[in-house]
């Protein structure tokens, strides 16, 4: 098997910049979608994975590369990848078969990354009544959701493979000053949130910040509004480094999960080892 290594930096704004537009001065009105005549999809589901995703060709091909991946999962999982679509008639729209959940509306970095990542927590907890939790990826990222359950996540509320201090500022996120520095959160390629959390959050939702980015936002919402819940991390994020593997690193660690892929100046590249990757843990 051909090897390959991943060596990713990247700030937000270099990643987004050229394929979401930030518009902060868009109103901080939700695309609620209506579900009062949304019917149950499946009550056997008891995890959804949602997958964060925008229409480009880099994350187009990404999605293709994974979702192949996802059809495997196990039956009691639903992998869902969720976007916005402005040509669309209706509020929204969910495909089975392509595993893709769209809403009526225009990408937007803030606030349209959180209004449909709050779309997408409150369509999957209607459709899918018996979801214990929700696990919330990028489109760049892969989790094999087989080795996650090596992990104790039926003790986590509320958490994700990287949880950190906030300690920069970032403009280009909604981070203007020192006000939110310290706030504990989950980093938004892996966010991992409980249906008695996130029935709290959709139920709460006035109290979002929308000025900030997703993940942060949901950090605060939760410092805010459920204190007293202690943020579950992955016990092997301080072992290995999923912004740089190879194949090797891959198969003697067989507990890990949580794969990124960021090469802000090379996507071709990240397209090219997301293949490598996937090919591999289709053999195992």
């Amino acid at each position: 098997m051909k090897r390959g290594t991943i060596s990713l930096k990247s700030s937000r704004e270099s990643y987004y910049k050229n394929h979401i537009k930030r518009n902060i001065d868009e109103p901080s009105k939700s695309f609620i979608i209506n579900l009062d005549d949304v019917e149950v999809i499946d009550n056997n589901i008891t995890l959804v994975h949602l997958v964060l995703y925008s229409d480009s060709f880099a994350y187009n091909e990404m999605m293709n590369i994974s979702r192949e991946f996802y059809k495997n999962n196990e039956s009691n999982i639903k992998t869902i990848y969720y976007c916005y679509d402005s040509s669309l008639n209706v509020p929204y729209e969910y495909n089975e078969n392509e595993m893709t959940l769209k809403f009526r509306g225009k990408e937007t970095y803030l606030p349209g990354i959180l209004n449909k990542t709050l779309d997408a927590f409150t369509f999957a907890l209607r459709v899918f009544p018996n979801t214990r939790r929700i696990i919330r990826t990028n489109i760049s990222t892969i989790i094999n959701l087989k080795t996650m359950f090596n992990e104790n996540i039926e003790e986590c509320d509320y958490g994700g493979y990287f949880v950190g201090d906030l300690a920069w500022i970032d403009k280009y996120s909604g981070v203007v000053d020192r006000r939110w520095f310290g706030t504990t959160y989950a980093f938004g390629t892996c966010i991992i949130l409980s249906r008695r959390v996130l029935e709290e959050m959709i139920r709460h939702r006035s109290k979002f910040r929308m000025d900030l980015i997703d993940d942060l936002s949901i950090g605060v919402w939760m410092k805010e509004n459920m204190p007293d819940i202690p943020i579950w991390s992955s016990k092997y994020s301080k072992r290995l480094n999923p912004y740089s593997y190879d194949i090797d690193s891959v198969s003697s660690n067989s507990n890990m999960w949580f794969y990124a892929h960021r090469n802000k100046k090379n996507r071709p590249s990240d397209i090219k080892n997301m293949k490598v990757l996937v090919k591999y843990l289709t053999q195992i």
